[in-house]
């Protein structure tokens, strides 16, 4: 077989490993995800501040004492708030007052069609007409404009205009058809003035409504939502916390959960471990075969796929024992020791020297070097 036929064959096999890893190592984030929320929900029974202060100090931090001040703050502000709206005057009767607003606001869009109907129907040319020439003749007129006006017949086409403004609006002078065009100018601006405060007013109580009936919602479900707040804020914190020492402080009924999430965190980093091992693994295969017809050594190439023959045999042995741990009593005890035998030891068990330890370094290194716990670093932590 040739050296690209190897390195894709070698390749294919790599990827269906590296596929079934991601989805074990999905698993497992889901299955820790749960834990956790279990071991949250049992160091939170309540929202007392004894209990906050007791699960702060467990894990080690002040953040959660911080995350029951926010929430007593926010508390506070929404029954201040609810107290404030309970004696709002816009919420004595708040139905019976959106239901008389309405009537007002239906009242002053009849006027308001009622004034544009009249302004349209003095909407002529003819009283336009007069309207200008009205609005001149208060002017003080000279020699010359009064001479112009005779020559031009000026009254007599102001005459003509009126006929046709009696005609047009059934016998009514201008002067009668300038007030009512006055009055309707007027009562548009009024009509459509309260139309609008009405309508402000009415969506200000609905508002006010709305958002009693939240405010009442939430400060009587205040206590749940504090609870599953800080219950959350606990289950974060948990995940960046050295579980190991959360382990050592907890009371005897939380350690199993918090050992077992620990046990699948520690499988965690084996699984990312194995992936950037696989991901390495892939790309010299990748550049093995774009080489292969480069005039690259035939020799060096075989030498880096045979470096490779052996991966896919100890990725399924490692995986093996791995997937099969699920002895969280030995993990336990381990933990409880203070100073154990690295990770590989406990999750492999008897099996643990059947890969020779430069394969192991290559596949999984955080948990080949490291211990399942260390008092020591833990110590030097804290002080």
């Amino acid at each position: 077989m040739g050296i690209t036929a190897r390195a894709e064959a070698l390749a294919d096999a790599l990827r269906s490993r590296r596929a079934a890893i991601g989805a074990r190592r999905q698993v497992d984030q889901v299955r820790m995800v749960g834990t956790l929320r279990q071991v949250a929900r049992l160091l939170v029974p309540d929202c007392g501040e004894e209990t906050v202060r007791g699960v702060a100090d467990l894990i080690g931090g002040e953040e959660l004492c911080f995350v029951l001040e926010d929430l007593e703050r926010a508390a506070e502000a929404d029954r201040t708030r609810l107290r404030a709206l309970s004696v709002h005057e816009h919420l004595r009767e708040p139905d019976r007052r959106i239901e008389v607003l309405e009537r007002r606001h239906t009242d002053a869009l009849t006027r308001i069609e009622r004034h544009r109907e009249e302004l349209d129907r003095l909407d002529i040319d003819a009283f336009h007409w007069l309207q200008e020439r009205h609005e001149q003749r208060t002017q003080r007129l000279g020699a010359g404009e009064r001479l112009w006006r005779t020559v031009t017949l000026a009254s007599f086409r102001e005459q003509r205009a009126e006929a046709a403004l009696r005609e047009s609006l059934g016998d009514v002078c201008f002067d009668s058809a300038k007030d009512a065009y006055r009055l309707a100018e007027k009562g548009l601006r009024r009509a459509e003035a309260e139309a609008e405060r009405v309508s402000h007013t009415a969506a200000l109580v609905r508002d006010l409504v709305l958002e009693h009936a939240t405010l009442t919602e939430r400060v009587g479900t205040e206590s749940n939502r504090r609870l599953r707040t800080l219950r959350g804020a606990v289950e974060a914190e948990l995940v960046t916390a050295d579980l190991s020492v959360v382990v050592e402080r907890a009371p005897d009924g939380l350690r199993s959960p918090l050992v077992e999430a620990h046990a699948v965190e520690v499988r965690l980093r084996g699984w990312e471990d194995l992936e950037a091992a696989l991901d390495a693994s892939l790309a010299e295969l990748e550049w093995v075969a774009r080489h292969a017809y480069s005039g690259a050594s035939p020799a060096e190439l075989h030498d880096k796929l045979d470096a490779q023959l052996d991966l896919p045999d100890a990725v399924d042995h490692v995986v093996g024992r791995l997937a099969a741990f699920h002895d969280f009593e030995r993990w336990k005890v381990a933990l409880e020791h203070g100073a154990s035998p690295h990770c590989w030891a406990i999750l492999a068990g008897h099996e643990a020297a059947s890969l020779d330890a430069a394969m192991l370094e290559r596949l999984i290194p955080r948990l080949y070097f490291r211990p399942v716990c260390d008092r020591t670093e833990s110590l030097q932590l804290e002080q």
